[in-house]
């Protein structure tokens, strides 16, 4: 590293950054604290400022999940997304987190576990914002969304929301009206788009795209996150460091406030550190961010 201290490369947590780097940490919740404190670390020195941690996470056992399917909290795994957030907010790192409807037995627990969330994280700055729907297309409408954006914001009035969506530009934008329709409860957009050949460089126009077509349809617009862009090992494809250095590059030149480093690594967090298990690209892919800060 240049610098001793990581939280140079990351702005205060109070700052808003024009632009900023993330990273997917699947089974967060179930890595060690020695595991945490060494990742968040190589985060900040690598100046990936926020980082995506799943609520609900099933690999490689359900045991690694902060709720139930009932919406109840699992009190230890809890307890290690408190530890994580705090070890996030001392290297200048947030995250975001992210919940999966399908792992709730109803809208009733999902909504439950969102309240325990905001309850949890209240006006803890080194919480971005809460996905409040994994790719929620076909799993809650626009009007459920509502509602447990509004248990939330009861709680916690000041906490940024989003629901994630994939598919097509258009189908991506169709989405997002009906839920800006509803609410006003939706902070960021944040989609996923198609994980097709030459993806890299799609990102940010894909970004403009969406801008475009929701700006026709006379909607006001939140920012717009890269947060699932496409990553190695996704049914069996692989792809060289260029096309991640293409999603950066395009990410930046487009206006969007961030992108996310969607990595192959990191699903099972129980035994081994998300750097232990980066391929060479994803490892290269890192340098790359830290020899070309923002």
């Amino acid at each position: 590293p240049a610098h001793p201290d990581p939280k140079v490369r990351c702005p205060s947590l109070l700052a808003a950054p024009s632009f900023f780097r993330s990273i997917s940490y699947y089974g967060a919740t179930g890595a060690s604290l020695a595991a945490l404190q060494g990742d968040f670390q190589k985060f900040a020195y690598a100046g990936i400022c926020n980082v995506r941690i799943w609520t609900e996470w099933g690999v490689p056992v359900d045991d690694v999940r902060v709720f139930d399917k009932n919406g109840n909290v699992r009190p230890n795994r809890m307890k290690r997304l408190v530890d994580l957030v705090s070890i996030a907010g001392s290297y200048n790192v947030s995250v975001d987190l992210t919940m999966s409807r399908p792992l709730f037995n109803s809208l009733a627990a999902h909504i439950k576990a969102a309240k325990s969330l905001a309850m949890q994280f209240k006006g803890n700055p080194a919480v971005a914002f809460f996905d409040l729907c994994n790719e929620h297309e076909g799993k809650i409408n626009a009007d459920q969304y509502r509602q447990i954006a509004e248990a939330v914001i009861a709680i916690d009035p000041d906490r940024k929301l989003t629901a994630s969506t994939s598919g097509q530009v258009s189908f991506i934008a169709s989405k997002y009206a009906e839920i800006l329709k509803a609410t006003p409860h939706i902070h960021l957009l944040t989609p996923h788009f198609p994980r097709v050949k030459g993806w890299g460089a799609k990102e940010g126009p894909n970004a403009k795209q969406l801008a475009n077509l929701l700006g026709n349809m006379g909607t006001t617009i939140p920012p717009i996150y890269l947060q699932e862009p496409a990553r190695n090992a996704y049914q069996g494809q692989y792809y060289p460091l260029s096309e991640f250095v293409d999603a950066d590059k395009s990410a930046r030149a487009s206006g969007v406030t961030g992108i996310c480093f969607h990595t192959g690594a990191g699903f099972d967090l129980l035994n081994k550190p998300l750097f232990d298990q980066f391929d060479s690209v994803e490892m290269n892919l890192l340098l790359y961010f830290y020899n070309n800060p923002l």
